[in-house]
C-alpha cells in the first residue's frame, strides 16, 4: 500500500489520475492529502493489519466522493480499485494471522488437538464478525464526511435552478458580447464540425421579420465567430445559428442593443462561480433583464495548472452548458475579464504556466471588446449611454506578489497601466459616470506579498493620485474576488496624497462558492456567502446621473444599497 501511495504521488497529472474539466485543484491539492492518508494506513497496517484495514477503509470512502466528482470514470475506478484491493489485502492478512496467534496460544493445554481448533474457530468468527461491523462503520462513517467536505469545499452555495437541461442541438453554446448602439458579436459552437454557418438576426422571437443573415466570420477551434452589424440603438433582437442548412431555435437567443443616449440602464457585476455551477442566482439576474452583465473573473475554478489549451476549452464548455448560465448568456450581452481560478492557479501573477494558453482560449471562446494585442492582458472598454465601463486585467500582466512593494512593482504592467491611466482621464471628461470593473479588492491596508491592491500599494497610490490630481468625482469602482458584497461611499477608498479624492465602491461576490472576507473597512458590510451578484442602476437626474449601488441575492432580495447622485454640472431641463 505505501509503493501504491507513492505511485499515485508520482503519478499526479499523469496517466494514473486525469480529472474532470475543473478538477484540477483535485490533482494538486486532495490527492496527496488521501495518499498521505492512505500512507498512515499502511504503516498502522504493518504492526496491526486489522486496524490498518478499517483505517483504510474509512480513507477509502472519504475519498470516494471526491474521486467521482471530480476524477473522470476510468481514473476513478481505477485509483479506488486499487487501493480497495490493498485495504482488503490487509484486513485478509490480519485475520489470518489472529487466527494462526489463537491456535499458538493454546497448544500447551490439555486436549489441544480438540480444543484449540474449536476455540480459534470461535475467536475467529468473532474476529470475523467485529471486522465486519468496524469496516461497514467505517465505510459510512467515511462516506458521510467525504460527501460532506466535499459540498462544503466545492458544492452549492444555495438552490440549483430548477431549469432543464435542453434536448439535443447543432449548437453545444452560445453567447452575445461586444455590444455596442449598433453592432455585437456573437460566438457559437456547433456540436459537430460544420462546412458552413449563418447568424439569423430578427425583430422577433420567430425569426420571421429578419433584419440580416451574417456569416461566421472567424472559427477557433469549432467556435464560430459572427460579427453583427447595422441594428438600431436600444432595440431588442432575437437570434439563432444555423448550422450547415439547420436553424437551431432549441438554442436561440436575444439582446437588446445598448442605448446612444442618458437612459436608465441596469448593469449586473458578478464574480467567483464554481466549475459547473447551476444555481438560482443566474435566474434572478436573468429575470432582472439587465442592459448587460459583467463577470470580474473566475468565471470558473479550473484552476489550470499545466500549459494546454484543451484544459481551457473543455472548463469552459462547461460553464456554457448548464441550464441556468447558458439560459442567461443567451439573453444578456456580456463582458468578461478573468481573475486568478479561470486564469491560472490561485493567486496566479505573469509567469502562470498556463499563460500562453488562457490568452488563446479567451481569445477563441470569448466575445470581447476590442484587445491591446494577440498577447496582451486583456483590459478593455466600453460605453453603454452616457457610461463608460472600464475592465482591467489584474492577473496575466502582474508582477509576482512577493517581490518588494516599490514604485516599479505591478499589478496592471506598463501598457495597461498607461492605457487605464489615459481612459480614466478621457473617460471622465467625456461621459456622466465611469465604472472602473476591478476584479481585485481596492480597499485593503498595505501588506507585502498580499494578493489584492494592499500588495501593490504603490500602484495603486500612482493610480489614486491621478485620480485626484485631475479631480475625477465622476468614478464608481466594482471588485471582486474576495467572496463577500460590501459596499464604501467613498469614505474608504482613497488611497492618494491628497485629502477627499474617495470614490463609491461596490464588492460583488461570490456567486457560487463559500464565503470569505478580504481587505476593508467598508461603510456597509461585508456580508459573506455564495448566491451573491452585485448591481450598478443609473438614471437621468435634474443636476446629474442618480446611481444605485446594490447588492443582491439568489432570491432576489436586496443585501445592501447606496445612492448617490454624481454631479454632471449642467442641470438637465
Amino acid at each position: 500500500m505505501a509503493a501504491l501511495s507513492i505511485v499515485g504521488l508520482v503519478g499526479r497529472g499523469r496517466t494514473f489520475v486525469e480529472v474532470q474539466p475543473g478538477g484540477a485543484l483535485f490533482d494538486d491539492r486532495v490527492l496527496p492529502v488521501f495518499f498521505i492518508a492512505f500512507l498512515i494506513s499502511a504503516a498502522v497496517s504493518w504492526r496491526w493489519p486489522l486496524t490498518g484495514g478499517v483505517v483504510g477503509l474509512f480513507a477509502v470512502a472519504t475519498f470516494v466522493p471526491f474521486a467521482q466528482q471530480q476524477l473522470v470514470p476510468w481514473s476513478a475506478v481505477f485509483l479506488i480499485g486499487t487501493i480497495s484491493v490493498a485495504v482488503l489485502a490487509w484486513l485478509s492478512i490480519g485475520l489470518t494471522e489472529r487466527g494462526r496467534e489463537v491456535a499458538d496460544d493454546d497448544h500447551g493445554d490439555v486436549d489441544t488437538d480438540d480444543i484449540a481448533p474449536m476455540k480459534a474457530m470461535t475467536l475467529d468468527r468473532r474476529r470475523f464478525l467485529f471486522t465486519v461491523a468496524g469496516g461497514a462503520a467505517a465505510v459510512v462513517a467515511g462516506t458521510a464526511l467525504g460527501r460532506y467536505v466535499y459540498d462544503l469545499i466545492w458544492g452549492p452555495t444555495h438552490p440549483e435552478s430548477d431549469l432543464a437541461e435542453l434536448p439535443d442541438s447543432p449548437l453545444d453554446w452560445a453567447w452575445c458580447g461586444a455590444m455596442t448602439t449598433t453592432s455585437c458579436t456573437v460566438r457559437a459552437r456547433p456540436t459537430q464540425p460544420f462546412t458552413n454557418a449563418e447568424l439569423v438576426v430578427a425583430r422577433n422571437a420567430d425569426l420571421t421579420d429578419v433584419v440580416g443573415t451574417f456569416e461566421y466570420a472567424d472559427v477557433y477551434d469549432r467556435v464560430a465567430e459572427f460579427r453583427v452589424d447595422g441594428l438600431e440603438p436600444a432595440t431588442p433582437y432575437f437570434y439563432a445559428v444555423a448550422v450547415d442548412g439547420e436553424l437551431d431555435l432549441v438554442r436561440a437567443g436575444s439582446f437588446r442593443t445598448f442605448p446612444d443616449d442618458d437612459q436608465p440602464l441596469r448593469l449586473v457585476f458578478t464574480s467567483c462561480a464554481r466549475t459547473g455551477s447551476n444555481g438560482q442566482v443566474f435566474d434572478a439576474i436573468r429575470e432582472l433583464d439587465p442592459d448587460v452583465y459583467v463577470c470580474l473573473g473566475d468565471f470558473h475554478y479550473g484552476d489550470v495548472f499545466v500549459d494546454d489549451v484543451d484544459d481551457y476549452r473543455q472548463v469552459f464548455d462547461v460553464q456554457l452548458t448548464r441550464p441556468a448560465q447558458a439560459a442567461l448568456y443567451r439573453s444578456t450581452p456580456i463582458g468578461y475579464v478573468w481573475d486568478d481560478h479561470d486564469y491560472g492557479p490561485n493567486d496566479s501573477n505573469r509567469d502562470a504556466p498556463g499563460r500562453a494558453s488562457a490568452m488563446v482560449a479567451y481569445r477563441e471562446y470569448v466575445p470581447h471588446y476590442d484587445l491591446a494585442g494577440p498577447d496582451s492582458a486583456i483590459f478593455q472598454a466600453f460605453t453603454i449611454g452616457t457610461t463608460r465601463v472600464v475592465l482591467t486585467d489584474a492577473r496575466s500582466a502582474r508582477d509576482p506578489q512577493s517581490d518588494p512593494d516599490t514604485p516599479t512593482k505591478s499589478m496592471l504592467g506598463d501598457e495597461q497601466r498607461r492605457w487605464l491611466l489615459a481612459e480614466l482621464e478621457r473617460s471622465a471628461r467625456d461621459h456622466d459616470l465611469v465604472v472602473w470593473a476591478n476584479p481585485v479588492p481596492w480597499v485593503d491596508p498595505a501588506e507585502p506579498g498580499a494578493d489584492s491592491w494592499a500588495g501593490y500599494d504603490a500602484e495603486r497610490r500612482m493610480i489614486a493620485d491621478h485620480i485626484a490630481s485631475l479631480g475625477i468625482d465622476n468614478l464608481v469602482m466594482v471588485s471582486g474576488d474576495a467572496h463577500m458584497v460590501a459596499i464604501d461611499d467613498g469614505t474608504h477608498t482613497n488611497y492618494s496624497t491628497a485629502d477627499g479624492a474617495g470614490f463609491p465602491l461596490l464588492h460583488v461576490a461570490a456567486l457560487d462558492r463559500p464565503g470569505s472576507t478580504k481587505g476593508g473597512p467598508y461603510t456597509l458590510g461585508p456580508i459573506t456567502g455564495g448566491g451573491h451578484f452585485g448591481m450598478v442602476e443609473i438614471e437621468p437626474a435634474v443636476d446629474g446621473v442618480a446611481v444605485a449601488l446594490v447588492a443582491m441575492d439568489w432570491r432576489g432580495d436586496e443585501l445592501l444599497r447606496h445612492d448617490v447622485v454624481i454631479r454632471t454640472g449642467e442641470p438637465r431641463p
